[in-house]
């Protein structure tokens, strides 16, 4: 297993020097995540593939994902990070010249060449990876028409003292504030995914290592990263065409007549009507590009496995790698994930547990393969 070299000479500044550097550990970079790669072409492919089998045309969702990326997520992100750094530079560096200090942090960030290609290939990776999977999630119930809802619904129930989980929650978040609240930490979860990516693509090799293990706090980012795209091909394609289901927001084209989510739906309408709420907005779009296909914005409805919880739970796992603050974060946050998933009506709270087993699974197997590649 090899691994890109630190921060180049200063005579790498050279243009033609700069290229020939910059190739060479793009090269390595794209040969230490081969696997991240692998899966993500195989996932656009199969996009491909299935989209023209079935007769539809490809790139919208991967259009709005990119949309959402560069125009919502990466402005605040990169802001975010720009006023950390001024302030970390003025408030607890104390240098005499904060600007000259700052403009020599971020040459030695964009000279770091490994980590620059490293955020280059992942990022790229992730783009094809969730484009393909974009293409893909709409095609679920063309493959398995939904036929799960009842028994997932049933099965909640039972595992709940034979309560919908909604209602147990209900008490201590249905108001207007504790909804709008879990709302806000669930769209969160989108911003949450990008600083994984970069940290993960960010993430420094350890100098030793012993023979067939990896460095804790080196692999953590090549595991997380291919967990990752692992999680959303085999548990949010292969296993939600198996266990085809809409959610309980759409649990009305489901059964019209004997709907238990009537009441909970009926109290997430009433706060959107007074005050958009996101979740509504986006179920809304899925039920209208399910409803009348092409018609742009998201697409693909889908509830067991939940892909929400199981990122969230690789959030838990990749923090406990970097320290015990982060991890305990992520452990709060994916709980909010949960809660968050069955009170906005999202998903059964079955499909939850479910995504946190499937996440480990992947966090597992990603492990176990790159000891190997």
């Amino acid at each position: 297993m090899s691994y890109s070299a630190t921060i180049p000479t200063p005579d790498d500044k050279k243009p033609m020097r700069w290229a020939g550097n910059f190739a060479r550990h793009l090269g390595q970079s794209l040969r230490d995540h081969r696997a991240l790669l692998i899966v993500a072409a195989f996932t656009w492919v199969l996009a491909k593939v299935l989209n023209l089998y079935f007769g539809r045309t490809t790139g919208g969702g991967t259009g709005y994902y990119l949309t959402v990326i560069f125009r919502d997520i990466l402005p605040v992100l990169g802001g975010a990070a720009l006023v950390i750094a001024v302030l970390k530079v003025v408030l607890f560096e104390k240098s005499e010249s904060p600007l000259q200090a700052l403009l020599t942090k971020f040459r030695g960030w964009f000279l770091d060449m490994s980590r620059l290609t490293n955020i280059l290939v992942v990022i790229a990776a992730m783009i094809l990876g969730i484009g393909g999977f974009s293409e893909l999630k709409p095609l679920i119930h063309f493959v398995n028409p939904y036929s799960w809802d009842v028994a997932f619904m049933e099965l909640d129930r039972a595992l709940h003292f034979g309560q919908d989980p909604w209602r147990l929650l209900d008490p201590i978040f249905g108001s207007e504030t504790g909804t709008r609240t879990i709302n806000f930490i669930y769209n969160f979860w989108f911003y949450i995914i990008f600083v994984f990516w970069v940290m993960a693509a960010w993430a420094k090799p350890e100098t030793s290592k012993a023979a067939n293990t990896m460095p804790v706090k080196a692999e953590w980012g090549r595991q997380f990263t291919l967990a990752f795209m692992l999680c959303w091909v085999i548990g949010g394609l292969f296993l939600a065409t198996l266990w085809s289901s809409m959610g309980p927001a759409f649990y009305d084209m489901v059964d019209p007549t004997n709907n238990p989510f009537d009441a909970q739906m009926a109290k997430l309408l009433a706060l959107d009507a007074t005050n958009s709420l996101w979740a509504i907005d986006t179920q809304n779009m899925l039920r209208a590009s399910y409803l009348t296909p092409g018609i742009g914005g998201p697409e693909g409805i889908s509830a067991m496995p939940s892909i929400h919880n199981a990122t969230a739970a690789l959030f838990v796992f990749a923090g406990f790698r970097i320290n015990r603050f982060t991890g305990w974060l992520m452990t709060l946050f994916s709980l909010c994930i949960l809660i968050g998933s069955v009170h906005l009506a999202w998903h059964y709270a079955i499909d939850g547990y479910a995504g946190i087993l499937i996440a480990w699974a992947c966090w597992w197997g990603a492990g176990r393969i790159l000891k190997y590649i």
